[in-house]
């Protein structure tokens, strides 16, 4: 899965959370429409947002655990500070916001902070 997800990190991605938590996805799209990179073009599924002019519409997203999202979402935190540096590969706050969620939480995972907890059904009312 991770040759699907090389290349230029698209420009906005959102987590779309489900339960149990670790089933949830994080979902990339291209909000300029379909000159995005080759990944979010063929797509795994359509995602519902909001415009900057504040329509609702269903673009083509690529949709991936969280596990198979952390590479791009690794290489987001920089691909952010691109338009300073007049990079195409320009990202998004928000996916940026995304990456340095990851890395911290891999960051406590590595320190052994982060540990595993109960689902409702596993033994609460």
């Amino acid at each position: 899965m991770l040759s699907e997800v090389s290349g230029p990190v698209p420009r906005s991605a959102v987590f779309l959370p489900a339960d149990p938590p670790r089933e949830g996805r994080v979902a990339f799209w291209e909000p300029t429409g379909p000159g995005g990179p080759e990944a979010v073009r063929a797509g795994s599924g359509e995602l519902r947002v909001v415009t900057p002019g504040l329509r609702l519409a269903t673009v083509p997203a690529l949709l991936l655990p969280v596990g198979a999202a952390l590479p791009l979402l690794t290489r987001a935190r920089t691909a952010a500070a691109a338009p300073a540096t007049g990079s195409a590969d320009a990202g998004s706050s928000a996916t940026a916001f995304w990456g340095a969620a990851a890395l911290l939480a891999l960051r406590l995972v590595a320190r052994g902070l982060l540990l595993p907890g109960l689902e409702p059904r596993q033994g609460r009312p």
